[in-house]
């Protein structure tokens, strides 16, 4: 397992100092450690709280003016040890448990064989936080009729969707990967490639994997666990995160001619379907704000106008 010592750990965070800390005390506990740990902050300066950790870990420390994840992995990404083989895309709000890394790589060592292309990314096993595994079956069969259920896990349908493959108990071969995510170190150069600078990242490890996905191979491995610091479900009751969301989703539709425009616009309308029954109290509200972009966006892609300048703007 020698060159599975030779990995790095980069985490992008702001303004969360104590979650940065317990997240570090983690992976100072980990069986197998990396022998770079790069952390990117905005807002906060956390430097004291890093410095902690200099002395049972190799710690790179970066602060930026500049918010948003997208710019703090890419300057990350400039900073990784040429000797690195592997880094491990990790966020501020995660745990890492004793044998996760190890598990990651024994993995690796048991799938190399079975895989078609070059094994360049593998994802970690979290818990399952999909608000669709908790409603009503009327939900469900809305969910499917507008092809937002999770079907073949860890695909790219041709509406965009991208389909779960939390919930799988083996090691497989997905499409796409998370953010919780290891990577072979000359695949990061393409991360951000699009050169769009906004500070909410929705769907960019999309984005980034896809791409990946089509030439090389991607696993899942369910047995490197990671744990949320403090469980968290989708957001469907803030119309700006639907809003930004919607708008990467329909970037990522241009970007890749394989997909349907038409069957993108009628997965997000069950989206705003789905989105308006989890906000029950504010129902008026929400679809007030998240119907007007949702028709804009439709009327858009028909002309497949960009929406770069939308993005860059939030």
């Amino acid at each position: 397992m020698r060159d599975f010592e030779e990995f790095c750990i980069l985490i992008p965070t702001r303004n969360r100092p104590r979650e940065v800390e317990k997240l570090l005390t983690s992976i100072q506990a980990s069986t197998l450690k990396p022998f770079q740990v790069i952390v990117v902050s905005s807002g906060e300066d956390i430097f004291e709280v890093v410095d902690q950790f200099a002395s049972v870990l190799e710690i790179t420390y970066m602060h930026s003016e500049i918010s948003g994840q997208i710019n703090q992995k890419k300057l990350g990404i400039s900073a990784i040890n040429p000797r690195a083989k592997w880094v491990v895309f990790l966020d501020d709000d995660l745990l890492v448990f004793p044998d996760t890394f190890e598990q990651a790589f024994r993995s690796i060592c048991r799938y190399n064989g079975d895989t078609t292309g070059e094994l360049v990314g593998v994802g970690f096993g979290l818990p399952v936080t999909s608000r669709f595994n908790n409603v009503g079956k009327f939900t469900q069969q809305v969910a499917r009729l507008f092809g937002i259920e999770n079907q073949t896990a860890g695909q790219v349908l041709r509406s965009g969707h991208a389909t779960s493959y939390l919930e799988q108990q083996s090691i497989i071969k997905t499409s796409w990967l998370n953010g919780a995510s290891m990577w072979r170190v000359e695949k990061t150069s393409t991360y951000g490639s699009h050169g769009i600078s906004s500070s909410y990242a929705a769907c960019e490890d999309l984005i980034f994997s896809y791409p990946l996905g089509k030439k090389n191979s991607l696993i899942y491995c369910p047995n490197a666990k990671l744990d949320f610091q403090i469980a968290e479900k989708t957001n469907f009751e803030n119309p700006a995160i639907y809003i930004a969301a919607l708008y990467w989703r329909y970037f990522f539709v241009l970007e890749n001619q394989e997909f349907s425009i038409l069957r993108f616009n009628i997965t997000q309308l069950g989206r705003l379907i789905f989105g308006i029954t989890q906000n029950s109290g504010a129902r008026i509200k929400f679809f007030s704000k998240a119907f007007p972009p949702t028709l804009r966006v439709a009327v858009d892609s028909l002309y497949k106008r960009e929406p770069r300048k939308f993005l860059e703007s939030i």
